[in-house]
């Protein structure tokens, strides 16, 4: 996983500092990302976003952010993929996912955007595979 600099609380947009997240946490967005796999998604790329990304939430109860990208969610309507992505999550933390197809993920981040104000503070964790 990369933990390069994101962004922090009063940042601009775009901004990013040499924050990076709690390990606990990364080790929690693998199991999310080996999970996601495991049912069936070819994650192309994850983009986790907010606080527990730039390692500076100040309470347990902070949600985890994300944007899940994959081709199979081609298939689904949009509730049906918060479904299937949720199914994936560790139900002890909250979280926030967005879901979508390589094409609507590149559409939108190329407009103002959740997806472009996550790129620009948030760690893509890209896949090869």
């Amino acid at each position: 996983m990369d933990a390069r600099a994101t962004g922090k609380r009063g940042a601009r947009t775009g901004e990013r500092v040499s924050h990076e997240p709690h390990p606990a946490d990364a080790d929690v967005v693998r199991t999310f990302i080996a999970a996601l796999r495991a049912s069936g998604f070819a994650v192309a790329t994850l983009v986790w976003y907010g606080s527990r990304a730039r390692g500076t939430a100040t309470h347990l109860q902070s949600d985890f952010d994300f944007i899940v990208v994959a081709p199979e969610f081609g298939a689904y309507g949009w509730v049906e993929r918060l479904v299937a992505a949720y199914a994936c999550w560790p139900t002890a933390y909250a979280a926030d996912i967005l879901c979508y197809t390589p094409d609507e993920f590149a559409r939108l981040a190329g407009r103002a955007s959740i997806v472009r104000e996550a790129l620009q503070t948030g760690q893509r964790v890209a896949f090869d595979e």
